[in-house]
């Protein structure tokens, strides 16, 4: 039998029941934050996406998140996707990013063919399982190529795709192009795209494969087979029992690139610990990887809101000033704030190079970041792991603080009550008959 449909063949035979429960956990929670992102996301990028879908136009087929309106199941994934991309406070794990695209793929097209709760998370933790084993099966770090594909069997299982077709699915997303022309690597100083990883792109691309293939038109067959130089394809053919999805799929506590989330949690500790005020602060100092002194991250004075997203010292001054996190981090009212400003240029990024090592050797689990604050005369210094910081598979977040993180996002959008029902409804999605019923409590009040 050919990796491919190896392949084909274990994302058709998984059911939901055979998901061990740690990783059917992980899922649940991703779908939750996925969804509450969006509402973040629809102030800065939402409802430009959302007037781009429905001038689209097509069938009614799946909600736009935090918008109301119904749109065709591959825009509607496309859209929310994006949305909730764009506030960098989604997943991260192997595979850079992939959750929102995996995720809002399951619920929309979950929605188009009216599928299960559990059926839309079984699809949803086959492709995040799939994305983590090319993550780790390129032989040169490459991030970027397979996730259309995963899109696609996320798509295809729920579209109930037969082997053949699945097969050629597979095949057409991987010619398409989504690998070179969607992401440069370092941004350049002050041009930080919204692109992101392009999951707009993504998103559409991959469905599209599925639903070509559902008609009979598709790729070239067993064109995983074909990648050996680029892949240990054993490796992407291998059941791996979902355990990269159990061990490896962190949430974000905090608005910024996850790999400084460690920094942000220890300079919010000691400012509550040793009650610290602003004006005692004369120094932050932040030991982290050297990817935080690329120009995207290394930003001391961003001036708007994308430049701000991706700054690590802005991210520590947030949270040295204990403002929630969320957008309030990012509206011009706070850019423009003088005090957050001064605090700001006070923020002092360096390398470790031990935690560089481990970020290249992919042991981002042992990955330490160093926080170091001078105030009263004095210097208090803190180191965490990784895997100890909140949102890990390890330590993940208490259910009150990521219960806490949903309703903050979400109850501008639609209230308090109806944030709250939601809440409830995603976190007991494996329990519904039918996730179409999901569609209106994602959506704003009527005449609201």
């Amino acid at each position: 039998m050919t990796v491919t449909a190896a392949l084909v063949r274990e994302v058709i035979e998984t059911s939901f029941r055979e998901i061990p429960r740690a990783a059917v956990d992980r899922i649940e929670r991703l779908i939750v934050d996925s969804v509450a992102n969006c509402f973040m996301g629809y102030e800065v990028t939402g409802r430009q996406l959302a007037a781009y879908a429905v001038e689209l136009g097509g069938p009614e087929e799946a909600v736009l998140v935090a918008d109301g309106r119904r749109v065709p199941a591959e825009t509607a994934a496309a859209v929310n996707a994006q949305v909730a991309r764009d506030t960098d406070f989604e997943e991260t794990g192997p595979g850079l990013h992939a959750g929102p695209a995996m995720v809002h793929t399951a619920l929309a097209v979950g929605q188009r063919v009216g599928a299960s709760g559990a059926d839309v998370l079984a699809a949803a933790a086959i492709g995040y399982e799939v994305n983590a084993r090319f993550h780790h099966a390129r032989r040169d770090g490459d991030i970027i190529r397979h996730h259309a594909t995963c899109v696609a069997i996320v798509a295809g299982k729920l579209l109930g795709l037969g082997g053949e077709a699945l097969n050629r699915a597979i095949g057409f997303s991987w010619e398409l192009p989504t690998s070179d022309i969607l992401r440069s690597w370092p941004p350049q100083p002050k041009r930080v795209s919204r692109l992101g990883i392009g999951n707009l792109w993504v998103c559409r691309l991959g469905v599209q494969a599925a639903l070509l293939a559902s008609h009979g038109y598709g790729g070239l067959p067993d064109e995983l087979d074909f990648q050996s130089a680029d892949y240990d394809l054993r490796g992407i053919a291998t059941p791996t029992g979902f355990a990269h999805t159990a061990d490896e799929l962190e949430l974000k506590p905090f608005p910024a690139s996850r790999g400084c989330n460690g920094a942000l949690e220890l300079v919010g500790r000691i400012v509550r610990r040793e009650s610290l005020r602003i004006d005692e602060i004369e120094r932050i100092t932040a030991r982290l990887p050297s990817i935080y002194l690329d120009a995207h991250q290394f930003e001391p004075e961003p001036e708007n809101y994308w430049e701000a997203i991706y700054s690590t010292h802005w991210g520590i001054t947030m949270q040295a000033m204990q403002v929630p996190p969320g957008r309030h981090w990012f509206t011009p009212e706070r850019l423009g704030d003088a005090r957050s400003r001064r605090l700001c240029a006070k923020v002092e990024i360096v390398e470790d190079p031990e935690a560089t090592r481990a970020r290249n050797e992919k042991r981002r689990g042992e990955m330490a970041n160093t926080v170091e604050i001078e105030a009263r005369g004095q210097v208090f210094t803190e180191s965490i792991l990784m895997r100890d910081v909140p949102g890990s598979a390890r330590s993940p977040m208490t259910e009150d603080v990521f219960r806490d993180k949903f309703l903050s996002l979400v109850e501008p959008g639609i209230g308090s009550g109806r944030a709250a029902t939601l809440y409830d409804a995603l976190s007991e999605i494996e329990a519904l008959p039918n996730v179409r019923s999901l569609a209106p409590m994602m959506a704003p009040p009527v005449g609201g």
